[in-house]
């Protein structure tokens, strides 16, 4: 991901793991988790972006659809994503349109061992 053209195109976040929370992350007003049965927060691919919006955040980026950041993110995950992983994917694109988003994944079958 690039902010404007006077930063490194190397995002910080390049090739950076993401996994489950441990613990309870904090609140982010903008990737809001969808409760269905249980808390949704700590999913990993709803940390993958937010680690993506801190990497924007600390480059002197907005996460704010008329800013300049552009590129792209891919994640991948070992199964298909819930309700909640795909309406951070949606917020996302809603806040960064000019960023791509990949999302790659197995099915529940591929992954089940």
């Amino acid at each position: 991901v690039a902010i404007d053209d006077s930063t490194d195109p190397q995002s910080a976040c390049r090739g950076r793991p993401g996994g489950y929370a441990a613990e309870k992350p904090e609140v982010s007003d903008w990737l809001l988790p969808v409760f269905v049965e249980h808390d949704r927060s700590s999913h990993a691919e709803r940390m993958a972006l937010l680690a993506l919006g801190d990497c924007v955040t600390q480059a002197g980026g907005r996460l704010h659809p008329d800013a300049k950041v552009r590129g792209a993110a891919i994640v991948y995950a070992s199964h298909t994503p819930c309700i909640s992983c795909l309406s951070c994917f949606c917020q996302f694109k809603r806040r960064l349109p000019n960023v791509k988003l990949y999302y790659y994944f197995d099915t529940w079958g591929d992954s089940r061992r």
